[in-house]
């Protein structure tokens, strides 16, 4: 087995990470929180002035000599799992933080195997997976860390262990959303988690970002949208409201393209947010505990949604959506000052516009209308899950480890990419941050997109390619033939499902 220890590689990915951070200069008006101190690679009670919930895991707790093996994917997207030395920077320190208190704290010592996984390679990761299970003790890893969809794959192949059965990983306590484990948990089992271990999981959240010169000179004198949030307000018809009538033909070719300066800008990746924004699901829970489609799927409120959504981006003028993964990025044209709002990652203030001049702010994505009670954000698939292998040769340890890995994240890690990276560094106000807390506060995992792979990507295809075709008037009919097929999946998932029991 392959054991991560080359120093060199370590340094090119911490120079690739200092690289993309020439952030602005913390705003004044921001305070960064405390994080917990560390004492001989213990984690200590939290600051007293904080609000910390403490760990569960006994202080006295040991697995002397013990090794912790983990299978990650190696082309996750930002950095996560280890970190060889400090650097001085803050949330690449909190990873090595993390895993050194971990060994100390417990005694045990964390190995890393690193294996393609990304989207393009979930079934590569699986196999990888798989064959360590079948391959008996001496290929057997503890944990998998993979792309989010590959988790779901793994427990359906019964390669992931039940989480609760092990009561050290509290699923209750705040370093695990609240929404994973509810979403996650089926018929009284959860089989991968996420949390504050993952630094993606926070890069990955979808938001909005608006170009304040730009809509002061266009709304001078109106609420700004930092107040239109807080009141509620921010609804997909006033998205439409404020862009209207935000157009000029920048490149002078007489057609409106791409290199013009639109109300709105995004591309098809991104389009999903819309639909999780407007607070609807692809599939849920029935009564007797199986997943089934949604009523949501082919309803009258997504069907209003797609036809709306088509007319603003592809008819209206002061829109455009044209744009895919792979050309006319609307980040791009963002940081040029070619959009007044623009619908991503939240990662993009730490890359894109970390050397872009734009005066910007970041907003939730708006809900579908005033009837909704709350923002709703939606998550993007590059974030890692969690599993335990059923091939773990020490599960209590591992299960251990786990808690103590995620808590020492809640406590330094979180606090050092959310409270004083995204918060603080890549804010340019206060306002900024308290919207930070709305997109975090509101994060839901659906389950449809939970279970994207196993159900042949037909919970985000189906509306992103509808809207990226322009075929909102037809969705009804696309969305109804496709909930045949889903429904087929979901009974594949709940006789896989009822295998494991």
């Amino acid at each position: 087995m392959k054991k991560i220890l080359s120093a060199l590689l370590a340094a090119l990915f911490v120079l690739a990470a200092l690289a993309a951070c020439g952030e602005p200069e913390t705003p004044s008006d921001i305070t960064s929180v405390p994080v917990a101190q560390t004492t001989a690679g213990n984690v200590t009670e939290p600051p007293a002035d904080t609000e910390f919930a403490p760990s569960n895991v006994p202080a006295d707790l040991k697995y002397p000599g013990k090794t912790i093996k983990f299978l990650y994917w190696e082309d996750v997207e930002r950095e996560e799992f280890f970190a060889d030395e400090e650097t001085g920077e803050k949330v690449h320190d909190a990873i090595h933080k993390k895993n050194l208190v971990t060994e100390s704290q417990l005694g045990v010592t964390l190995e890393w195997t690193p294996q393609k996984g990304n989207y393009g390679n979930q079934a590569v990761f699986v196999t990888a997976a798989e064959n360590s299970v079948n391959g008996g003790a001496d290929t057997a890893f503890d944990f998998y860390c993979s792309y989010s969809l590959a988790a779901p794959t793994m427990a359906l192949k019964g390669l992931s262990q039940n989480m609760l059965d092990y009561p050290i990983i509290d699923l209750s306590q705040p370093w695990w959303p609240s929404s994973l484990v509810s979403q996650a948990t089926i018929g009284g089992k959860i089989y991968f988690v996420s949390g504050d271990l993952s630094t993606n999981l926070l890069y990955f959240m979808y938001s909005m970002f608006f170009n304040k010169d730009l809509y002061e000179s266009y709304h001078h004198g109106e609420s700004t949208l930092y107040e239109i949030v807080n009141e509620g307000n921010w609804t997909f018809d006033e998205l439409l409201r404020v862009c209207e009538g935000v157009y000029e033909d920048l490149n002078a070719n007489g057609s409106a393209d791409y290199g013009d300066r639109f109300g709105f800008q995004s591309i098809d990746l991104h389009f999903d947010a819309f639909y999780i924004g407007s607070g609807l699901k692809n599939l849920e829970v029935d009564g007797s505990g199986n997943i089934v489609a949604s009523d949501d799927f082919d309803s009258e409120k997504v069907v209003d949604l797609a036809e709306r959504l088509c007319t603003f981006l592809h008819t209206g003028g002061y829109a455009f959506g044209k744009g895919t993964t792979s050309q006319y990025s609307s980040a791009q044209a963002f940081s040029k000052g070619e959009a007044m709002i623009v619908c991503d990652r939240v990662y993009i203030a730490s890359g894109t516009l970390k050397s872009s001049d734009v005066n910007y702010g970041v907003i939730p994505v708006p809900k579908y209308n005033s009837d909704q009670e709350n923002y709703v954000t939606c998550m993007a698939f590059p974030y890692t899950m969690y599993s335990m292998s059923v091939a773990s040769p020490d599960k209590e340890a591992a299960a251990a480890t786990l808690e103590v890995m995620c808590y020492t994240s809640y406590v330094n890690l979180k606090p050092a990419l959310f409270e004083e990276s995204m918060k603080a560094r890549y804010s340019r106000e206060a306002n900024d941050a308290i919207m930070y807390d709305i997109i975090y506060g509101n994060v839901f995992f659906e389950l449809g997109r939970i279970f994207t792979t196993d159900t042949n990507n037909i919970p985000y295809s189906v509306f992103r390619d509808a809207i990226k075709s322009n075929q909102g008037k037809s969705y009804k009919r696309l969305a109804t033939g496709n909930k045949a097929k889903l429904a087929d999946c979901c009974k594949n998932i709940n006789e896989s499902l009822a295998k494991l029991s």
